[in-house]
């Protein structure tokens, strides 16, 4: 395989506590009972730490990573994430606020993160958590910093990371507690995001998300640092002018193909990722499926035309299993790619490749839910397998500011001027429920109905609800050994030992018949008699 477009990365001296036994305690939500949209993200890739890139050790710093939102909302949880790690993982002393600069906060915003009522929260490898809803309204299209402190010293070789981020002063550090402090002390700069991977908000208008998917010009490689221009910034701002209440949450990882897996730094294929990064996220709708398959035609051996489109067709299919429109993005001009001015990789055999996709994309019969001809947008009209000169950010390969501008217009706004918001909590039927004396004892779970989520009582006493393996709810209830999860005639659902102690309830009393449904939605909701929700998880939207 080729060697793909690598930065120099910036050293750290970090790493990572490694904390406590237990399992995860994510949000024991109560909120407004809206849908969760997303409004920011970064995928998460592993990163593997060694004394040739990086100086080993995150020792008890804080780190504060700035993110720029797309939609609007009037509460907020976070993701953090150890889907890579290889070791439990401890946060503490979580904080989001306003930025007003760098490394400095707007401390009459500040607000305390919590994870089931806990201020620390200690992730197993291979996980991921929502933290609880919060009381914190985020503007659209604005800049929201999250803190958060390590508070321990432990070597570590691999750890979730975002490497292409196009920013560095918006990623701080400093040693200490400094989480809630309004200007970081001493700080330290880093390009990548560590840890945090999505920014989630409730909004009564929010009719959806939008998940563009893809490789680094969907992650906005060479465009302007610290800038927020890379396509899907603007295509926000022109949704926000537009009055269309749409998150955007990129997706994107240089260096990553459709086919081919990259690990280390660039992450998995779309192909392996699709489930985690597009339809696993919050309220998606919709996505776009843009410039994965230049990274594959620069691989060895070159897939064919027909490898690639049965990798599109493959998405496309589990896209509209789960309601999501998946729009197809033309593939933009490459024979242009160089390094420092030597031409590299692009061939007449691959341009046939790209000519064959994007002819394909275009057709009636591609299967896609509609095309957004970013080649159109940004090729030279007398030289169309070459960019414009004015979009071309000097590599050939990427575009610069001009030409992310350009690929965001060329998004047709009207394929989401007839979007509805988002449906209410409704009473479901049939199974996926538990009624009045039913019972769950340790080991015992209850599926939904489409057999995608899994509410299990777990042998160390905590109730845990699951998407595939992510854990978007728990009681917190690990360490105290339980007897049962039960639904009382009241309506209340409890769990208690075995001398029938509570050890912690739904607290949905004098609602007699009510029954507990773990939706296709991915939320468990407390429905009374009439079918009004009276407690639930806030976790749907997936």
């Amino acid at each position: 395989m080729n060697v793909r477009i690598i930065k120099n990365l910036i050293a750290t001296g970090s790493l990572i506590l490694l904390a406590s036994t237990g399992l995860v305690s994510t949000a024991h939500a109560q909120g407004s009972g809206l849908p969760w949209v997303g409004t920011w993200s970064a995928a998460p890739a592993e990163f593997i730490f060694n004394s040739s890139n990086v100086t080993l050790g995150f020792d008890q710093q804080t780190f504060r990573q700035v993110i720029h939102t797309t939609l609007g909302g009037t509460s907020a949880r976070i993701h953090l994430s150890n889907i890579y790690g290889t070791a439990p993982l401890t946060f503490s002393d979580v904080h989001i606020a306003v930025n007003t600069g760098y490394r400095t906060v707007n401390v009459q915003t500040d607000k305390a993160v919590t994870f089931g009522g806990a201020t620390s929260i200690t992730i197993p490898s291979g996980q991921e958590v929502f933290s609880d809803p919060i009381a914190f309204t985020v503007a659209p299209v604005s800049d929201v910093a999250i803190s958060f402190y390590l508070p321990g010293t432990t070597p570590l070789t691999t750890v979730d990371t975002h490497v292409f981020t196009e920013t560095t002063e918006s990623i701080t550090y400093t040693a200490g507690d400094q989480s809630a402090a309004a200007t970081l002390p001493g700080s330290g700069v880093d390009s990548r995001f560590f840890f945090l991977t999505g920014l989630d908000v409730q909004n009564t208008a929010a009719t959806g998300t939008l998940v563009p998917f893809g490789a680094s010009i969907t992650d906005g490689y060479h465009s302007s640092n610290n800038s927020n221009h890379r396509w899907p910034n603007y295509l926000a701002q022109r949704f926000a002018t537009a009055g269309l209440n749409i998150g955007i949450l990129n997706q994107g990882i240089a260096g990553a193909g459709i086919l081919e897996d990259s690990e280390p730094i660039y992450g998995d294929s779309g192909l392996h990722r699709f489930n985690r990064d597009v339809v696993s996220q919050p309220g998606t709708r919709w996505t776009i499926l843009s410039d994965f398959p230049i990274n594959d035609l620069n691989d060895n051996p070159t897939p064919t035309t027909s490898q690639l489109t049965t990798a599109y067709q493959t998405l496309i299919t589990q896209a509209h299993a789960q309601q999501i429109k998946l729009f197809c993005s033309t593939l933009t001009p490459f024979a242009g790619e160089n390094n420092n001015g030597t031409p590299i990789n692009w061939t007449p055999a691959k341009e046939t490749i790209r000519e064959a996709i994007n002819t394909w994309i275009r057709s009636a019969n591609s299967g896609c839910d509609g095309v957004i001809d970013m080649d159109t947008a940004v090729h030279d009209p007398n030289n169309p397998t070459f960019y414009l000169p004015a979009y071309d950010s000097g590599d050939g390969l990427h575009p610069n500011d001009a030409g992310y501008q350009a690929m965001a217009a060329a998004v047709d706004l009207s394929l989401f001027m007839s979007s509805t918001p988002l449906a209410p909590v409704v009473a479901p039927t049939g199974c996926g429920t538990i009624k009045a004396g039913q019972v769950l004892t340790p080991g015992a779970s209850l599926k939904s109905c489409d057999n995608r989520f899994n509410l299990t009582l777990q042998t160390d006493g905590n109730l845990a609800l699951y998407f595939g393996t992510t854990v978007l709810w728990t009681s917190a209830t690990n360490g105290k050994p339980s007897a049962q999860a039960v639904l009382e005639p009241t309506g209340n659902f409890i769990i208690t030992d075995s001398n029938g102690n509570p050890l912690w309830a739904t607290n949905s009393d004098n609602n007699p018949g009510s029954t507990l449904s773990l939706q296709n939605d991915g939320n468990l909701v407390m429905y009374t008699t009439t079918g009004h929700p009276v407690w639930n998880t806030y976790t749907n939207g997936h």
